[in-house]
């Protein structure tokens, strides 16, 4: 399902994954539960997937 994105949403897109990214890993590393930084490390990986897409 392609999505049509002007430059100015492009960048807004992507600056506001870049941040989530950011919260993501704080948040992994202040987080002692197994299972809750698995499922952490898992969003950023879908992160880092969107991010990539915004830039190619």
């Amino acid at each position: 399902m392609p999505i049509d994105l002007s430059q100015v949403e492009n960048e807004l897109l992507a600056g506001l994954l870049e941040k989530e990214l950011d919260e993501i890993r704080s948040e992994v590393h202040h987080t002692q539960g197994h299972d809750y930084k698995e499922s952490l490390k898992a969003r950023e990986q879908l992160v880092r997937g969107l991010l990539a897409k915004l830039s190619a």
